[in-house]
């Protein structure tokens, strides 16, 4: 890739829009040290900077500046049933984005001096399960028609989400998903896990 030279700045601000398929990575090589979410179809993004090795959940309006210069990022769709599209931007110098962004719904019950009202939206708990996993060292976990589910790795060693070399969830990480159908995660024999589902 040439560099590209405004005179004394390597690499000024850029902009990247990518559609990752569902469960593959796109790494974006682009010397940076600033990088801001400018969004994302789902929130299932997670992004590695620079090969730290091991991706973190990154959401729409986020930004991060790093102290160094990094050659790439690799952003990770963790949804394995549908695709995700990403708008990152990246570049050497500060990156601001001011935009207002609100989750959830918002109701404004006048314009005049009156108060901003607020709903988020609220989950209901369905269940917590302790699963441990096979001999084969395997568990089947069922999200089906639940809002989102949460894993936590409750044992001593890393497990493996979606298939055997699939996404890490190192002991006592947790991880949140949005998936409507079954799927399997992959360990050693005996290890645990705690599965929650919300409604």
């Amino acid at each position: 890739m040439a560099d590209i030279n405004t005179g004394t700045i390597k690499n000024p601000y850029r902009q990247f829009t990518e559609t990752i398929p569902a469960g593959q990575t796109k790494n974006i090589y682009y010397d940076a040290n600033n990088f801001a979410i400018l969004y994302t179809s789902s929130q299932n993004l997670s992004i590695d900077f620079g090969g730290s090795g091991g991706a973190t959940p990154i959401w729409q309006g986020m930004k991060y500046k790093s102290e160094v210069i990094l050659p790439y990022v690799q952003l990770f769709n963790r949804d394995t049933l549908n695709s995700l599209t990403v708008t990152i931007c990246m570049g050497i110098g500060d990156i601001e984005d001011n935009r207002l962004s609100v989750s959830g719904s918002v109701s404004v019950t006048n314009y005049n001096n009156s108060p901003l009202i607020t709903s988020l939206p609220a989950y209901t708990l369905d269940s917590v399960t302790s699963v441990t996993l096979d001999a084969n060292g395997e568990a089947t976990l069922d999200p089906t028609g639940a809002k989102f589910t949460r894993i936590q790795n409750t044992g001593t060693a890393d497990i493996r989400l979606y298939n055997a070399n699939g996404f890490i969830l190192s002991p006592q990480g947790i991880e949140e998903l949005t998936l409507d159908a079954p799927f399997t995660v992959y360990g050693t024999a005996g290890e645990s896990l705690v599965f929650g589902r919300f409604l």
